[in-house]
């Protein structure tokens, strides 16, 4: 569990220094501490003193739930195998565990490692219960971490609206609360974020923050890389995105990363190699996403991923392959990759004259990105719908303009909801709750709540 806080967000050096000086009293939070400012050169010595640290954890609570799960965690960040006590953890025990409203025992890290091995509803149910706990015990020091593991589950999923509200409750409980070591995480989700949606400027400036934040752990670096190439490939700049993807390439397969962690960026970057017809090194990409799949055939993402990317350079049935791994994308519920698969489907069988074919999946692809609010995505799916000789079918814009999750929570308070019982159905904090409840009524004109179910329900 621990040691994600290396790939998945870090800690900066003096608080990396201040878990490990309590090492003899707690070793797992020792274990968080040492691998906080891993870099590529020293994983392996990490790996082998965070291992050391968990045997003196397990002489000390050989039955602790928690020091189970870091074992099976940090053997499956060194290696291949499935993490076990994750998979068939027993969840009850440890979400009641009282040290999980103080941060010793950190399911902020376990909500972003199940999304790693796919266990999102289980994810969301960790979450939903760490938000009321922290609720109950008002545990602000843990409450910022928790709306950034919140973020990085509605990321995954799609939600971005979610996870930009997320994002934006952390950034205002930073001025009351110091949680600085998940801060440069945050800031990589937003730019993610913003690189999808096509806002150029805010990518590069919370890029560059991110990395005077904490520029040289891993995480930083390899985030920050899928960023940059995301913005590059939505701006069409195609040599940008390439030299990104590269880098990134160089520096995962340099440290041994477990990919899984990633999503389906080497599908991307044998996209853009294709496009600009350097074909050994979209093979390249190819074989390592085989190898991936292969290592972890127990997870759907390298299986779909590699699918993608075989179905990029084979000339005759690419097009159904990529198809076939968007359909497995959606079922995890990873919106955003599935359309640009289909994008990329579409594309290619448009070239191939499967005109109807191509309407089909391009529609598919342009719905969803403009879903997303991913618009370079969308304007690109549009321009190969209309060469495939189709029309993109423009929804009635409402007056409104709610997003997918204002119109959410709008419709249960028009039902009655309280902000309470919204929160623990949409799996968000109460502050969220009235984070969007006053952009509708701003939005619609609204005085208050009891205007709203007459504006909700309202016909058009």
């Amino acid at each position: 569990v621990l040691l994600s806080k290396t790939r998945l967000g870090g800690y900066d050096p003096v608080t990396a220094a201040a878990f490990a000086a309590a090492a003899a009293s707690n070793p797992t939070g020792a274990v968080r501490g040492l691998l906080a400012t891993s870099q590529q050169a020293y994983m392996d010595l990490y790996i082998a003193e965070a291992q050391r640290l968990l045997a003196l954890a397990r002489a000390i609570e050989p039955d602790s739930p928690a020091v189970a799960i870091t074992g099976e965690l940090l053997g499956w960040f060194a290696g291949d195998q499935p993490p076990a006590s994750l998979l068939g953890a027993p969840w009850e025990m440890i979400l009641d565990d009282p040290r999980a409203q103080t941060g010793e025992l950190p399911l902020d890290a376990v909500i972003v490692l199940l999304c790693h091995v796919e266990q999102f509803d289980r994810a969301e149910a960790v979450l939903a219960k760490l938000l009321r706990a922290v609720g109950e015990q008002n545990a602000l020091g843990v409450l910022g971490s928790t709306l950034v593991a919140q973020a990085e589950l509605a990321l995954r999923r799609g939600s971005w609206n979610i996870a930009r509200s997320a994002l934006a409750e952390a950034a205002e409980l930073r001025q009351v609360v110091n949680w600085d070591a998940a801060v440069p995480n945050a800031l990589l989700i937003g730019a993610y974020i913003d690189a999808a949606q096509g806002r150029h400027q805010d990518c590069i400036a919370t890029i560059a923050h991110a990395r005077e934040l904490a520029g040289g752990t891993l995480p930083v670096r390899v985030f920050g890389l899928r960023a940059e190439a995301m913005d590059a490939e939505a701006r069409s700049d195609l040599e940008s995105a390439a030299d990104a993807w590269d880098q990134l390439h160089a520096l995962t397969e340099g440290a041994g990363l477990n990919p899984t962690g990633y999503g389906t960026w080497r599908a991307d970057a044998t996209g853009v190699m294709v496009r600009l017809g350097r074909h050994d090194a979209a093979r390249r990409y190819v074989d390592a996403l085989e190898r991936d799949a292969e290592r972890f055939a127990w997870l759907g993402l390298p299986r779909a991923a590699a699918a993608w990317g075989r179905g990029l350079v084979d000339p005759v049935d690419g097009a159904d392959q990529i198809v076939e791994a968007a359909d497995q994308l959606e079922l995890l519920g990873l919106r955003f990759d599935a359309a640009r698969a289909l994008l990329a489907a579409g594309e290619s069988q448009r070239r191939k004259r499967r005109r109807g074919a191509a309407r089909r999946t391009l529609a598919r692809a342009h719905a969803a990105f403009v879903e997303l609010g991913a618009h370079p995505w969308a304007a690109m799916a549009a321009h190969e719908l209309g060469m495939a000789g189709g029309e993109v079918v423009t929804e009635r814009v409402v007056a409104t303009q709610l997003s997918s999750q204002e119109s959410r929570v709008a419709t249960l308070a028009a039902d009655g909801l309280t902000n309470a019982e919204i929160a623990t159905r949409l799996f968000i904090s109460r502050r969220t709750v009235e984070y969007h409840l006053v952009n509708v009524y701003r939005k619609l004109g609204l005085a208050g709540r009891r205007d709203l179910t007459d504006a909700i329900r309202a016909p058009g």
